[in-house]
């Protein structure tokens, strides 16, 4: 991330637009992510910075929203968490609500949406060399990015203006008001857990899908230190052996799903991966209609994990920073009803336990 002063709003009599305006002529590649991050800053709130100008603020009325998306065509939809980046092409079709749950599954674009972590929108137009870039990004509670997706020059460029009409919000002051989140542990999200319901639903899973779902609802994001008794088996691996195994996937063509995922989304990639490349501190997959950005020096753990369903075991390698929480999940890819690819599976077995620390 680009190092620059933090300003103070308060004493310098900066606003936030000017402050953001000075770091892009400073830096004009800085990223608004890293941007927020050198400000002090909340995503959401750096760019609600930006309404009455460029950014237009949405009202949150999410599955009205979710269901317009269908009607902007050909995008590139990103979800992200602090270490991975997912980036995917395609359509918002193929779209299922159920209060605040929502799934995309058009075939390129798969996503699970918990609506109740979308409490901002905005829709953004960003002046860039090639022309306008149009946007629409969402934040959880506290301004983190939950979903962003851009338009392409195969979107319906008519289709986002009656949109971003539609779910004007009647508040377009450029500030915005986010919740601050106490710092928590694992053991302090696990504390109250009724364990005796993860076991009872356990059994009844036949998907991988089905399993993130049962571990978001249960509030747990670790999954080795909390498996219950059941067919269920995992290994420490060690997290340096990961671009060999992605370069071994790529050679051998294998369609693996690749999951990131945040409190609000779920982003899935299924399929091959073909152009890999390390650059700097991050891992990327830069495919032409998926990419992947991964920051390997955050990982702190790396657990293969076989479960087993009805179709057979199942195995993923899933990816954990110093605080516990899942940065990637990676596994073969499978219909419902099918056996894992066994080529797959051996690949992860055969990774190299993690040493002990001396």
């Amino acid at each position: 991330m680009t190092q620059s002063p933090a300003f103070s709003f308060q004493h310098s009599g900066y606003s936030v637009k000017q402050a953001w305006q000075e770091l892009r002529n400073r830096d004009p590649t800085i990223r608004q992510h890293d941007a927020a991050a050198v400000l002090g800053l909340s995503e959401a709130q750096l760019v609600a910075s930006g309404c009455g100008e460029n950014v237009v603020r949405l009202s949150r009325h999410w599955n009205a929203l979710i269901e317009a998306l269908s009607t902007l065509g050909y995008v590139a939809v990103i979800t992200r968490n602090d270490h991975a980046v997912h980036e995917k092409l395609g359509r918002y079709t193929q779209i299922r609500l159920a209060g605040h749950l929502a799934r995309v599954s058009d075939g390129a674009i798969d996503l699970r949406l918990f609506l109740n972590h979308w409490y901002f929108g905005f829709a953004v137009v960003e002046e860039t060399p090639a022309g306008p870039l149009r946007s629409l990004q969402f934040f959880d509670s506290d301004g983190t990015a939950v979903h962003k997706l851009y338009l392409t020059d195969l979107s319906v460029q008519r289709a986002y203006d009656l949109l971003v009409n539609g779910f004007r919000a009647a508040d377009q002051s450029p500030r915005q008001n986010v919740l601050v989140r106490p710092m928590t542990s694992v053991s302090d999200r696990a504390h109250g857990i009724d364990v005796r319901v993860l076991r009872s639903q356990w059994h009844t899973l036949r998907d991988p899908q089905d399993f993130q779902a049962l571990l978001k609802a249960c509030g747990l994001i670790r999954v080795p230190e909390w498996r219950p008794d059941s067919p269920y088996s995992t290994r420490l691996v060690a997290q340096s052996t990961l671009p060999a195994l992605f370069r071994t996937v790529a050679e051998e063509r294998l369609d693996i799903m690749v999951w990131v995922g945040n409190a609000g989304v779920i982003q899935i990639h299924s399929g091959p991966i073909s152009h890999l490349k390390q650059s700097g501190p991050w891992f990327n997959v830069l495919d032409e209609d998926f990419s992947l950005h991964l920051r390997v020096e955050a990982i702190a753990s790396a657990w293969a994990v076989t479960r087993m369903t009805h179709e057979g075991p199942i195995t993923s390698l899933e990816l954990y920073d110093s605080e516990g929480r899942n940065i990637a999940l990676i596994s073969g890819s499978r219909q419902p009803g099918q056996a894992e690819d066994a080529v797959w599976r051996d690949l992860v077995n055969a990774l190299p336990l993690e040493e002990p620390s001396p």
